[in-house]
């Protein structure tokens, strides 16, 4: 049986860094931008394992699978609500201009109603008020899915486009945003949401270039890896990775 990873239906998005020439040194505009694909493509990498796998998921594993879900959701939740708290008006006071993360607000709002359908479902098999049924995930999936993926491609570029503004406005750019990080997981818990970034991290991915991503002290990342990921491991193994960050094949495939 062939392995079956999570690199599809939505294509992961390529980092800035991977794109800078050699030799020459990335700006604070292409860190932020490569810190938020990323995530972004955490939240790709979970989108894609919850599709492949909702239509082989069990009896037996369908609460666990519907957590690990619900884990997705409150991810990418909390990761657009502090871009538009935190995150897009301290880039519009640093640049001076309001209104020019108004297009990626936009977008949320286009896909926003379908991922919250989906959170609606999850919730309902979680307390039995409706029966699991992995083609109606794949549906729903199919109803926002797009629009998602469009957004966090096209917010990259919109970051990228930050340089207009000089250096000079944007000095210390990752320094101001070194709070919001870790509020976001302060939100969605570091044994919930911190365990869904790491296992839908690809360590080794456009050659091991984010390894130190997430930005987080070596013994709390040891830790959620060597401890925190026990305790609902049940869950972890619907990820495109395992504890450590390597690639792996999905756990519910076709036979």
């Amino acid at each position: 049986m062939a392995p079956v990873y999570a690199d599809h239906p939505y294509n992961l998005i390529p980092s800035p860094k991977a794109r800078i020439p050699e030799g020459e040194i990335d700006d604070e505009v292409t860190q932020l931008s490569t810190e938020m694909v990323n995530v972004h493509n955490c939240i790709i990498r979970g989108l894609n394992s919850i599709y492949l796998q909702a239509p082989h998921i069990k009896p037996k594993d369908e609460k666990t699978f519907l957590n690990y879900v619900e884990q997705w959701y409150n991810l990418v939740h909390a990761h657009h609500s502090s871009e538009e708290s935190h995150i897009f008006p301290i880039l519009e006071t640093m640049a001076g201009e309001k209104g020019i993360m108004d297009a990626n607000i936009e977008q949320h709002q286009i896909f926003e109603k379908g991922v919250e359908a989906l959170h609606t479902y999850i919730k309902a098999c979680l307390i039995d008020q409706e029966a699991y049924d992995g083609a109606k995930v794949q549906k729903l999936v199919d109803g926002f899915g797009k629009d998602l993926f469009d957004h966090l491609r096209d917010e990259i570029t919109t970051l990228m486009g930050l340089r207009r503004f000089g250096e000079e406005r944007l000095q210390n750019l990752m320094a101001r945003f070194a709070h919001v990080g870790k509020e976001t997981m302060a939100k969605v818990g570091m044994l919930s949401g911190g365990l869904c970034v790491l296992t839908n991290h690809d360590v080794a991915y456009e050659g091991g270039l984010h390894r130190a991503f997430p930005p987080a002290p070596p013994v709390i990342l040891w830790g959620l890896r060597s401890v925190g990921y026990w305790r609902h491991s049940d869950w972890w193994k619907y990820a495109a990775c395992d504890r450590l960050g390597n690639l792996q094949s999905l756990y519910a495939i076709p036979a």
